[in-house]
């Protein structure tokens, strides 16, 4: 399935404002993560997950000579049903090899999720980043947020609209015309609806702002009708998808006109009591403005495997092939975690 970046317009923060933040959520999330490891478990009602520990490492790289190496761990806490916090932490290590820049980038997130009723939820954070630039010695701050409403108007449908405001690094690596990482604010409408057993429509439109002015709009629809909606699951079906930017940019990928029709499918096959294994992939075919429709495709395999009752290790992988301005494009990524909760 294609995935086009997000992008977050630049905000500057005083350095000190910005470690003391670090520091604060760095103790905060070290205290969180030892209350739940340290916490027996008989504490707390059965059948009830009150606290989830995860770490998570992962690697990407394309044809374009982009690495983005990640690391994080985070914790998330049920306060009781309705409410749960989350702090996470994050490291990453960004290479690029064509303009043979190095960047080494860290955040620090807190959060929460409330639920008022059947109907609607609430998903707020708020974190800081800070972005170390090897080749000039110099280090941009950054205060980053999420905000997102949720709402489940009647059963099996559920609308989403969600704003942020946060570098793009962590998705794509591009520079504006001062060569510096592109931020920048991104406004998205979501819609899911299972319309019967076998069948689910999914729809979403986004406006993002970029931090060197430019402005990107996407669409997306798609039809999944489920080839074995039970365990083992398989989905199949057709999306589309349109990709606009004000202006097109010499420094990165920015089509003034671009669409994309695919088919997609997808499955979780559980192998034992312990194991399940899903796979995804896509055929699609791509047209941009000024250029002749082009094919591409992705493949993902990823497995899950449960330690004992309260622990798993995920693992995954994906390669992506498209085009972009009319030259062959590709990418791979490969990841890991390891989730514990606690009752």
């Amino acid at each position: 399935m294609l995935k086009f970046p997000d992008e977050a317009e630049s905000r500057k923060i005083g350095m000190g404002k910005i470690e003391k933040i670090i520091k604060l959520g760095q103790y905060a999330l070290a205290g969180s993560v030892l209350i739940g490891i340290l916490t027996p478990a008989f504490s707390y009602p059965k059948n009830s997950i009150d606290g989830v520990f995860e770490a998570a490492a992962s690697s990407y790289e394309d044809s374009n000579d982009i690495k983005l190496d990640e690391q994080s761990v985070s914790y998330a806490y049920g306060v009781n049903k309705n409410t749960k916090v989350k702090v996470s932490a994050h490291h990453h290590y960004i290479v690029d090899g064509s303009e043979k820049a190095k960047y080494d980038g860290n955040e620090i997130t807190a959060g929460f999720t409330q639920k008022y009723n059947n109907y609607i939820e609430t998903d707020v954070s708020v974190g800081a980043v800070y972005l170390d630039n090897h080749r000039t010695d110099k280090r941009k701050n950054y205060f980053k947020y999420n905000a997102k409403i949720i709402a489940k108007p009647v059963k099996d449908a559920a609308i989403s609209l969600e704003h942020s405001d946060d570098f793009l690094f962590k998705e794509a690596i591009i520079t504006d015309d001062k060569n510096q990482l592109l931020s920048g604010k991104t406004t998205k409408l979501s819609g899911s609806w299972r319309v019967s057993k076998r069948v689910i429509v999914e729809g979403s439109v986004q406006h993002r702002k970029f931090s060197d002015g430019n402005v990107s709009r996407h669409k997306r629809a798609a039809l999944l009708y489920g080839i074995s909606p039970d365990v083992p699951w398989i989905w199949a079906g057709a999306e589309v998808q349109s990709l606009s930017y004000d202006e097109k940019k010499n420094n990165y990928w920015s089509p003034t006109g671009y669409k994309a029709y695919a088919l997609i499918a997808n499955g979780n096959f559980p192998v034992s009591k312990k194991l399940n294994v899903n796979v995804s992939g896509s055929v699609n075919r791509t047209k941009e403005a000024n250029q002749n429709w082009a094919l591409g495709y992705t493949a993902g395999v990823g497995a899950d495997f449960t330690l004992n009752d309260n622990s798993h290790v995920k693992a995954d992988a994906m390669y992506l092939k498209s085009s972009r301005d009319g030259v062959d494009w590709s990418g791979k990524r490969v990841g890991v975690s390891f989730a514990y909760s606690h009752y």
